[in-house]
């Protein structure tokens, strides 16, 4: 199946040769990375690599996702995730073809640009936090590619509108990627949810202007999220609750 990744990048789905790892989602980047590797060495995967990537004086945000020189197959993504929430109906997420497999470049130029997506929308039934453009919104086929196991890019009417990770409190990660994967429970999606509701860009711009309001919810939710990991030791609690202060220490500190 050949698919548009940009309006000159035609890519090829084809099996996996080899098995990507989980995804990990870094809270203060908003950044979701996937590879081969449990830890991504940048200047490394580059230097192998063609596609969308990040230039030294390129100021504006990219997406980066790499595919290899020599046979052109996907070697890691580094996707970001916005701010701006964006409602999504039932009918909109029916998938037309679901493919677990790999991408390929098939016709290409070698440096091109993929713009984060402007919205976000956590899906509570598939327990999946989506990103996507306006032409995710538009009527036509929806094409789903599982790239590992819990990502995935949309295609909607052939042409790239979006990606997703699934159960993404399973795989919040801090500097040494941690993660916790399937040990994750309910109240570490409920964790993830509230998060998605409190931090949006209207409630960024609230913190920006020091609304005390909002100091107040972020101390309640840190209270609930530390209390989760001292009860329990998680991972994904500590992590987030590190990050409520770092957050705290940004806008009020």
């Amino acid at each position: 199946m050949k698919l548009l990744l940009t309006k000159n990048n035609v890519i090829e789905v084809h099996e996996r040769a080899g098995q990507f790892v989980f995804p990990r989602l870094f809270l203060d980047t908003r950044i979701v990375v996937v590879s081969h590797g449990n830890r991504l060495d940048f200047p490394e995967e580059k230097s192998k690599s063609v596609g969308s990537m990040e230039a030294w004086l390129d100021f504006d945000d990219c997406d980066e996702i790499g595919f290899d020189k020599e046979n052109q197959m996907l070697r890691f993504t580094a996707f970001k995730y916005p701010e701006k929430v964006q409602l999504l109906s039932k009918e909109i997420l029916e998938i037309t073809q679901s493919i677990k497999g790999t991408l390929k470049l098939f016709s290409y130029e070698e440096t091109f640009i993929l713009r984060p997506f402007p919205y976000r929308y956590y899906d509570p039934t598939h327990k999946k936090l989506i990103c996507f453009s306006d032409e995710f919104i538009v009527a036509g086929d929806l094409v789903e590619v599982e790239v590992s196991p819990d990502f995935f890019m949309y295609f909607r009417n052939r042409e790239y509108a979006g990606w997703a990770v699934g159960h993404p409190e399973r795989y919040l990660s801090d500097i040494n990627w941690d993660f916790l994967g399937e040990s994750a429970d309910w109240a570490q999606e409920c964790h993830f949810r509230e998060l998605m509701e409190l931090i949006t860009e209207d409630t960024i711009e609230r913190m920006e202007e020091r609304e005390e309001d909002m100091l107040l919810q972020l101390k309640l939710f840190y209270t609930k999220v530390s209390g989760d990991y001292h009860a329990t030791g998680s991972t994904g609690s500590r992590i987030l609750a590190e990050w409520i202060l770092r957050l705290e220490e940004v806008f009020y500190g």
